[in-house]
């Protein structure tokens, strides 16, 4: 599960990643991250969350929109997205499908509404490859990975107490378990609508051995 007093002092909390080097004009602004398919229960559960908290200023994740950021890379070449996308190709073979579990809920105050994940070796392994492989590309390797789902984000500050307070019975509670399968490249388009996030490739893991 997320470690809050660790992200209190690393503003990098999404796992952010600078890029170093020049810019060109055509850039995406791109991420790596699992897909989220939420259980009838997660749903019945945010809904409750949401409920208890209609009255606070919260942006609320759309449910199509949930994912599992591996590595944030933000703005990104074209061109370099292409030849991203080729190494991280080579990344799946070397990592079997897995079980993520899905337990607690908690805040990263005036920043996010999370819901966290049990300390998984496969996970952690395949994010620091992740990691490694894109370093190559000037990206810097962050500080800390810590996994979670943001499910909302506060719209003002000092929703802290509020927020806190209807989390609390749930801190511990076990609310989803996924099998993953793949993990994807996506950019990240924004419109009036909101936020889209278009997957660039997809790339299957092994399958489990039996």
């Amino acid at each position: 599960m997320p470690r809050q007093d660790q992200h209190h002092r690393n503003k990098n909390y999404h796992h952010h990643i600078s890029l170093t080097g020049n810019h060109s004009l055509r850039m995406k602004r791109t991420f790596i991250a699992l897909p989220v398919s939420p259980s009838s229960e997660w749903t019945l559960l945010v809904e409750k969350i949401r409920h208890q908290l209609q009255k606070q200023k919260i942006k609320w994740v759309k449910q199509e929109l949930l994912h599992l950021t591996l590595a944030f890379l933000g703005d990104t070449n074209e061109e370099l997205i292409n030849e991203i996308s080729r190494a991280l190709t080579g990344i799946a073979p070397h990592h079997h499908a897995f079980t993520l579990s899905f337990r607690g809920m908690g805040l990263f105050p005036d920043k996010a509404l999370w819901i966290g994940i049990e300390n998984n070796t496969a996970l952690n392994q395949l994010a620091e490859h992740v990691h490694e492989t894109i370093s190559h590309f000037g990206f810097q390797h962050p500080q800390m990975f810590s996994p979670h789902i943001t499910i909302g984000r506060p719209k003002e500050k000092g929703l802290t107490p509020v927020i806190t307070h209807a989390l609390a019975p749930y801190q511990n509670h076990l609310i989803h378990r996924q099998e993953i399968t793949q993990f994807s490249f996506y950019e990240s388009i924004f419109s009036r609508e909101g936020p889209e996030y278009r997957p660039i490739a997809s790339y299957a893991l092994t399958e489990k051995s039996t």
